[in-house]
């Protein structure tokens, strides 16, 4: 199954950095179409999931999201403040990436 862009409406994917498929605990199945990846040695990651937690609070997202929001900022804290070698300001590997600043489809 092509996970690209599958019916997402916009004619191109999401997310242009990272390929990949991914099944949530629910059973669907997701890719650049749909989703995107932030990786956890991302400097920008805590502050980013930070503005999530307080945005998701302000839209009255359920008790369990917010907990679990909480959790994972908790577990990228853990995470960087366990390996701050690989912790850095996320960057692209041009040429490979450059599909990533290219302009997007006009809507």
């Amino acid at each position: 199954m092509d996970f690209t862009t599958l019916d997402n409406k916009i004619g191109e994917p999401v997310e242009r950095k990272f390929a990949f498929e991914a099944r949530s605990r629910t059973g669907h199945l997701f890719g650049p179409g749909h989703a995107m990846v932030f990786l956890a040695r991302d400097l920008a990651l805590v502050p980013t999931l930070e503005v999530y937690l307080s945005v998701t609070r302000a839209l009255r997202g359920d008790g369990d999201q917010l907990k679990g929001i909480r959790l994972l900022l908790e577990r990228v804290r853990r995470y960087q403040d366990a390996n701050p070698d690989l912790v850095k300001v996320a960057d692209l590997v041009l040429p490979a990436q450059e599909a990533v600043i290219l302009p997007n489809v006009s809507a």
